[in-house]
């Protein structure tokens, strides 16, 4: 992690942010899921030849066996938002693939965006960010924080959106832990606190 909080400031210099860190076991493997806000499409390549010398990124380059990018255009609300002061509720983020046909992007959207609030206060979850890759594949990412306590009800929850009759099949998911350098991790948070919010 501390190698990690070195690097982020160099990676937003080259135009890349980091809004969500997170990571979940995946057999003998560590899997990392990361959203990142970019200034322009080529702040990638940018950012990874500003840092293509230094021991620290290429230290944590070598432990990884593979990675994926996937550059993505906002379809929904901005609603990236942490938790409110106060709140020290452990949470996951739950990242939600949903394959739908492209005549139904746009129902899709003002779906969304109308009921998502009505959503997030029923279900106690946050966030709900709607995602497009830019390849224009007919599928819609989505990432929920859901309360740890929650994550028996998620495959229960994700079938009675506003929107689940316009995709093709029920949605599919994978639960991930807050890592300790998310920027969505409320940094007012005392140390021995930040393990407790890992679900």
């Amino acid at each position: 992690p501390s190698d990690a909080d070195n690097l982020l400031p160099r990676f937003a210099e080259a135009g890349l942010t980091m809004t969500i860190g997170s990571w979940r076991e995946d057999g003998d493997l560590i899997r990392l899921f990361n959203l990142w806000a970019m200034d322009e499409a080529n702040a990638i390549i940018t950012s990874e030849l500003a840092l293509v010398d230094d021991p620290e990124y290429l230290l944590i380059d070598q432990l990884l066996f593979g990675e994926i990018k996937n550059v993505v255009f906002r379809v929904s609300d901005d609603s990236l938002k942490g938790p409110e002061n106060g709140d020290e509720e452990q949470y996951c983020y739950v990242k939600v693939t949903n394959e739908i046909d492209t005549p139904q992007l746009a129902e899709f959207r003002a779906r969304h965006d109308a009921s998502v609030e009505e959503f997030r206060l029923a279900t106690g979850w946050g966030m709900g960010d709607a995602f497009i890759g830019v390849t224009g594949h007919d599928t819609i990412m989505q990432v929920w924080r859901v309360p740890v306590r929650d994550r028996a009800n998620i495959a229960d929850y994700l079938v009675r959106t506003p929107w689940d009759d316009l995709l093709d099949k029920p949605p599919s998911f994978e639960v991930f832990h807050p890592a300790p350098f998310d920027s969505l991790m409320p940094r007012f948070l005392h140390p021995d606190k930040l393990q407790g919010r890992w679900g």
